[in-house]
């Protein structure tokens, strides 16, 4: 018989909260780290803070672990973006508790669908979201799709969680 380890259970990292003004800096640091990597789109310091509501963010006493926005778009319709988790707290939960705070965000604005723009469609499909293309969503969702360096060439994966159907 073979004997079976047990599993090794990491607690969860940080506390999540709505993100404030005061965080800023933080997330705009965190968000560059990726963005200088070509995983994500620059945020300017204005645009975060004038957007703050829309973020929720995972600390760990003073240290930032991870930030992800909900943008409502139209018509029911949400975007999650800005998934940002730091090196170190990665595969702690903290991108899962991000996206699943944003996803709770959505369902209390009444929001019936969220979708995601990703490098990374395993992540969300563990998460209930669902590829889709690209060219089926609201013309909306491509508002900022013209400042991203890949856009002639965008090898990012379109996906879709419906909540109405949860």
């Amino acid at each position: 018989m073979a004997q079976t380890l047990p599993r090794t259970i990491v607690p969860a990292a940080g506390t999540l909260r709505q993100a404030t003004a005061g965080d800023v800096p933080a997330i705009k640091a965190l968000i560059d780290t990726f963005a200088r990597q070509n995983r994500m789109l620059f945020r300017s310091a204005a645009e975060l803070a004038e957007h703050i509501h829309e973020y929720q963010v995972c600390f760990e006493g003073a240290t930032l672990l991870g930030v992800c926005g909900l943008h409502p778009v139209a018509g029911g319709l949400a975007e999650v973006r800005g998934l940002a988790v730091a090196a170190e707290a990665g595969r702690r939960g903290v991108g899962r508790r991000l996206v699943e705070a944003c996803v709770a965000r959505a369902r209390e604005l009444g929001i019936s669908k969220v979708y995601t723009l990703t490098l990374v469609p395993e992540f969300f499909e563990k998460l209930r979201f669902y590829q889709v293309d690209k060219g089926t969503l609201h013309l909306k969702v491509w508002y900022e799709c013209y400042r991203c360096p890949k856009f002639a060439g965008c090898d990012e994966v379109a996906m879709v969680r419906p909540l109405d159907l949860e």
